[in-house]
């Protein structure tokens, strides 16, 4: 029973020491896939109150990657059909310089401008973190039109 308790102490500290040793530089080399999985309790923003809604990953000022728009949901599920992954590559430098990426729910309106339904920003240190762990489930701030809303929904993302 000592033996193996000295085993698991032996293989915790080696565990230990790996991770120390795996800690990235500013200047390693990153590519992290990125999977917007779904949405859920979306503000309605059409007038028989729905949405069709769509996300935009912005990194820096640049548009990084836009998903395809779902009709007519407040809870979307996003698959490879909609275009739902994305790559990041670059230095962790970048990531945490940029601010990690910001995603924008937006709202698909034929023929005219489409409508924020709020956003979510993931820092560099916190995409990070989240390789290989759980799904990660984020609230979406309601954007500044939707003055009085305080719930504008989650997203769920996996990096």
């Amino acid at each position: 029973l000592e033996s193996a308790k000295l085993l698991e102490s032996a293989k915790l500290l080696a565990s230990a020491e790996l991770l120390e040793s795996a800690k990235l530089k500013d200047e390693d080399n990153l590519s992290i896939l990125v999977e917007i999985i779904s949405c859920h309790d979306l503000i309605k923003s059409d007038i028989f109150g729905g949405s069709d809604p769509y996300v935009v990953a912005h990194f820096g000022k640049e548009i990084y990657h836009k998903t395809k728009y779902i009709r007519k949901t407040l809870n979307p599920m996003y698959s490879k059909k909609y275009n739902n992954t994305f790559v990041f590559n670059g230095t962790k430098k970048e990531l945490i310089d940029q601010k990690g990426f910001l995603f924008v729910i937006m709202d698909y309106d034929f023929g005219k401008e489409d409508d924020p339904l709020g956003e979510v920003r993931i820092s560099g240190e916190d995409l990070i973190d989240m390789l290989g762990n759980d799904d990660e489930k984020l609230k979406i701030r309601p954007p500044t039109q939707f003055v009085g809303e305080k719930e504008a929904g989650f997203i769920t993302i996996r990096a």
